[in-house]
């Protein structure tokens, strides 16, 4: 079994080979992916359970180097990092119909949390009705190394690139254009 990771670096891609019971933990992820989502009531299509799949693959290989997460077990990426991401949005859609074509801004993204998640489930689910671009802010360098390696996993899945990446702190960043329309955070300090 073979699973294809693009990497931004270079331009390179790296293949990489999975011994079968290996390949048994993959298919366990997009059954408990599917088996979350429909326990939140969230719509589950393959396409999302196979890029969460490589978001999780990437987030745990690239967390020794970046220092992404403590969060690393496959129940514990799914819950808490992607159905917590798209459950508040998806909530607030239901409470406000009009939410349509965002531009969102997720400040302090980290690895991408709620912004990417939310960003790819809206796109892939629901034919990107409420995001229609997503700006990630965050000051950490490996941080923002690592959502560019996401960002071309995202392009090679929608045919689209919709994540704009910022390396600055909140206090010192000048958005250029046009402001977002909604702004989110997850875990930061004081704003």
């Amino acid at each position: 079994v073979q699973m294809r990771f693009y990497y931004n670096i270079d331009r390179c891609i790296f293949t990489l080979f999975l011994r079968k019971e290996e390949s048994r933990v993959i298919s366990d992820f997009k059954k408990i992916v599917s088996k979350e989502f429909k326990r939140n009531n969230l719509i589950y299509i393959d396409k999302i359970g196979e890029v969460f799949e490589l978001y999780a693959n990437l987030l745990v290989s690239e967390n020794k180097k970046y220092n992404l997460t403590s969060i690393t077990s496959t129940q514990d990426i799914v819950d808490k990092h992607f159905i917590d991401s798209i459950l508040g949005f998806e909530k607030l859609k239901k409470k406000n119909s009009k939410i349509a074509s965002l531009v969102i801004m997720d400040i302090g993204t980290g690895a991408g949390f709620p912004g990417v998640p939310l960003m790819l489930y809206d796109q892939i689910c629901n034919n990107g009705k409420a995001v229609k671009e997503i700006h990630l802010l965050d000051s950490n360098k490996k941080k923002t190394e690592f959502l560019s390696l996401l960002a071309d996993i995202s392009f090679k899945f929608l045919g689209k690139n919709l994540i704009t990446i910022h390396n600055h702190r909140l206090e010192k960043f000048e958005l250029v254009g046009k402001s977002p329309d909604f702004f989110l955070s997850r875990a930061t300090g004081d704003i």
